[in-house]
Order: structure tokens, then sequence, then C-alpha cells
């Protein structure tokens, strides 16, 4: 067990089992190539944090896309696939979302929380490797169901 001091959570002890490594960092993070799940207590569970282990400083806001109706269909190329050492077991991937919030508009005090989704951060959970998919686009699909729903 190792541990960092942190900006968000204070000291933490990391299980290095726990540790996500992501080979080339994410993109302007370079550097930073060790990262750990963390969450504040008491908190709903829906905002979690992906805490640098190289780097205290260095914490993201991630969520689950699902959790904010977004669910992705993009197809990995043999470099990804080998990078995350994931084979055709798509079972073990995590997909999350980059989440920051944006400044107060002028009649609105609440803070909007946006997500950062044409770049997902994929997982394989076995292997505990990662990766920022980065996509040029994201083409949306609504499901039929879910607007009927909000209709009736």
């Amino acid at each position: 067990m190792n541990s960092i001091q942190t900006v968000q959570f204070g000291e933490i002890t990391v299980d290095p089992e726990k540790v996500i490594l992501f080979p080339r960092g994410l993109p302007g993070f370079e550097s930073a190539t060790r990262f750990t799940l963390c969450h504040e207590e008491g908190s709903n569970g829906i905002v979690h944090f992906l805490q640098s282990v190289d780097d205290g400083d260095l914490a993201f806001s991630v969520g689950e896309p699902s959790q904010f109706g977004i669910h992705y269909q993009f197809t990995l190329s043999d470099e990804e696939l080998a990078e995350l050492e994931l084979s055709d077991d798509m079972d073990n991937l995590l997909v999350l979302i980059l989440l920051y919030r944006d400044e107060p508009v002028a009649d609105c005090h609440e803070l909007a929380v946006r997500g950062a989704i044409t770049s997902p951060l994929v997982i394989n959970v076995k292997t505990r490797k990662g990766l920022q998919k980065v996509m040029e686009t994201v083409a949306p699909s609504v499901l039929l169901s879910e607007i009927s729903s909000v209709i009736q």
C-alpha cells in the first residue's frame, strides 16, 4: 500500500492492485500514467474522481455515461485493443466520461455539469489498463421508447 497526498482527499492510501495504468497518459497530461478511482464519502456515487497516483494535484471528475443518458457504440482499433490487453471479452470494459462544470449563467446560480462525450475513457478492468478514446464526432441516437416515456 502506498500513501499519496492529494488536493481533493488529503492523504489517501492506494492499493497497488487498484491502480489503473494509462500507458500514454491522457492528452495534455502524458506524464501522469497511473490513476486510481476515488469518491467522496457519503456521495451519491454518480461522480467519481480519477486521481493521479503520480501527481496528487491532478484529479478528474468522471462518471458512467449511462448515468447521463449516454450509450456508446464505437470500434476499438487493433492498436487500442493491444494497449488495453483486450481480446474479445468486452464485458471487462468500463467506459467513463470526463465531467466538468460550466460557469454559472447570469440568471441561474446553479452550475451545470457537462461531459466530454467525444473523448471517453476506456478501461479494461481485468488488466487495469486504460486509454482515452478521442473521436472526431459522436453521432447522436435517440431511442423512441425514451421519447415516448417523456411525452406521456
